[in-house]
């Protein structure tokens, strides 16, 4: 479910966080939802690292990982304001070494989620990380073969990310400059058109190819030139 969500400028953290709530709160009405949820942080909020750590037993793994978080934090912040998790990657590893991925997150970030969904009737029980999140639906939605190794492109208003599947397990996620609002604006800008009519070009025309729809009326045929010139104002960002 969804649910168009216009917030104004000029108001405050508290009046945000009120409209958010609110749209969250009917959004699980209508589509009837109840009970425990999975949440899921966007990638750009969450520290991810990838470290090569010898093969140590999970206690000293901990510690392992503690030290190396450490050693990045500026020093208004602390380990114990942030909310870490890892996972032992055993394609990467060997006899003698492994792979660890570690992903760290401010603790208010976490917190702050899961009391706006605890707000809206559900009962969060895990907090995932929208790439991990994202390969984790397709699979169960049966996408790709157990078997496959498969491209994932996520394209979103603020943030998009690449992340490549082998085996049904994550092995490698980036974050991409190209986004939906960066369309909008390219759109904009090519057809110096105002950021609302380019955002209803973009989700008219798209990328759709029209050199075969022949000719029709003026209407039409003007039709035809703004969805062609919508088109080539997206190539140019989405080729990067």
């Amino acid at each position: 479910g969804f649910r168009p969500l216009e917030i104004s400028p000029g108001l405050s953290e508290a009046q945000r966080e009120a409209q958010l709530q609110e749209a969250l709160r009917q959004v699980v009405s209508q589509q009837r939802l109840s009970g425990e949820a999975v949440l899921s942080l966007p990638l750009e909020d969450v520290s991810l690292r990838l470290l090569k750590m010898p093969a140590l037993a999970e206690t000293e793994l901990l510690q392992a990982i503690r030290w190396q978080v450490e050693q990045t934090l500026p020093p208004q912040v602390s380990y114990d304001q942030l909310s870490v998790d890892y996972m032992v990657l055993p394609q990467l590893a060997n006899q003698w070494e492994s792979r660890v991925l570690v992903a760290s997150v401010p603790r208010q970030r976490v917190l702050a989620l899961v009391e706006r969904v605890q707000g809206a009737g559900l009962t969060p029980v895990a907090v995932e990380i929208d790439p991990f999140a994202m390969a984790d639906c397709i699979e169960f939605q049966h996408h790709f073969e157990p078997e496959e190794t498969a491209l994932l492109i996520h394209l979103g208003a603020s943030s998009s990310f690449v992340s490549v599947v082998a085996k049904a397990e994550l092995v490698f996620t980036r974050s991409v400059l190209t986004t939906g609002r960066t369309l909008t604006q390219a759109v904009a800008d090519q057809l110096r058109v105002s950021l609302e009519q380019a955002e209803a070009f973009k989700r008219t025309h798209g990328l759709l190819h029209c050199g075969e729809l022949g000719k029709g009326t003026p209407a039409q045929e003007g039709a035809k030139e703004m969805a062609i010139s919508t088109a080539r104002a997206l190539a140019s960002p989405l080729e990067k």
